[in-house]
C-alpha cells in the first residue's frame, strides 16, 4: 500500500506539473527567482506528501548549522528518499546535482531544472565543469545546492559510504559559499533494504554538521576540504546511527 500510495503521488504530481509549468511560464521569464521558489515548494509540498505515504518517520538534527545564505549541502547517499527526506529539512530553495540520465525522464526533467537542478555527466570533463559552473551560478542567484559526492547510491553494509569524489565540491569554491556536510542514516530502510521495489514504513536521521566557510580558508586547507567534509559526515553517522 505504500508503494501505491507514494507512486500515485509522484506520478499525480509530474502530470499536474506539466500544466502548472505552462502557466508559471511567464513569470520564468519575468523574475525567475519567483518562479524557483514557487517551483521549491510545490516540490517541497509533494515531498512532505510522499514521506507520509511511505510511513517515514524522520528526525531532524542541527538546524541550527544551516547558515541563512545560499550554501552547499554535501550528503552521503544511501536511498532514492535521501532528495526528499533533505529538501524537506531545509526552506532553502535548493537543486540538486543528479546525474545525467535523469535528465531523460519527461516531466521530471522540466521540474527538476525548475528547482535549479543540474545535470552531470561524470564521464565528460567538459561537460562536468560546465554542470559545476551552472550550479555555482544558481547559488550565486540566491538558491541553494546539494551534492552526493558517491556518485551513486551506497549498497555497503554498516551505513559504509562508497568512494568520495571531490570535484562537485569545486562548486562552493567557485560559489564562495559555506559547505554543510549532510548525514542521511537508515534512508534505505524505507526501500533499498527490502531487496525489491517495495517502500515499507521506517525512520530516518538527517543531520547537518556545522558550515565550513570556503572564504575563511586557506589555500592548503581548500585543497584537503574534500577529506575534511568527508571524515565529519563519516563521524556524524557513527554518532547518531
Amino acid at each position: 500500500m505504500h508503494t501505491f500510495l507514494v507512486m500515485t503521488n509522484l506520478f499525480l504530481f509530474v502530470f499536474i506539473g506539466f500544466f502548472t509549468n505552462i502557466l508559471i511560464w511567464p513569470i520564468k521569464k519575468l523574475k525567475p527567482e519567483l518562479q524557483v521558489r514557487i517551483s521549491n515548494n510545490s516540490v517541497r509540498w509533494a515531498f512532505w506528501r510522499s514521506l507520509f505515504f511511505a510511513g517515514a518517520k524522520k528526525t531532524v538534527i542541527g538546524e541550527k548549522n544551516i547558515p541563512d545564505e545560499p550554501c552547499l549541502f554535501v550528503s552521503n547517499h544511501r536511498s532514492n528518499f535521501d532528495i526528499l527526506l533533505i529538501h524537506t529539512s531545509t526552506r532553502h530553495d535548493l537543486g540538486f546535482i543528479a546525474k545525467k540520465e535523469m535528465d531523460k525522464i519527461p516531466f521530471l526533467n522540466v521540474q527538476m531544472r525548475n528547482i535549479g537542478c543540474v545535470f552531470l555527466d561524470r564521464d565528460d570533463i567538459k561537460a562536468g565543469l560546465t554542470a559545476i559552473n551552472a550550479a555555482a551560478e544558481n547559488i550565486k542567484k540566491g538558491m541553494s545546492m546539494c551534492v552526493f559526492p558517491e556518485g551513486h547510491r551506497s549498497k555497503k553494509p554498516n551505513m559504509e559510504m562508497g568512494e568520495f569524489r571531490a570535484g562537485a565540491l569545486k562548486v562552493a569554491e567557485k560559489a564562495n559559499c559555506p559547505i554543510v556536510p549532510v548525514a542521511v542514516i537508515d534512508s534505505d530502510t524505507l526501500m533499498e533494504q527490502t531487496g525489491k521495489f517495495k517502500i515499507v514504513s521506517g525512520k530516518a536521521k538527517v543531520i547537518f554538521g556545522e558550515p565550513i566557510y570556503i572564504n575563511q580558508l586557506d589555500r592548503q586547507e581548500k585543497r584537503k576540504v574534500s577529506e575534511r567534509v568527508e571524515k565529519e559526515i563519516k563521524q556524524m553517522i557513527e554518532e547518531y546511527r
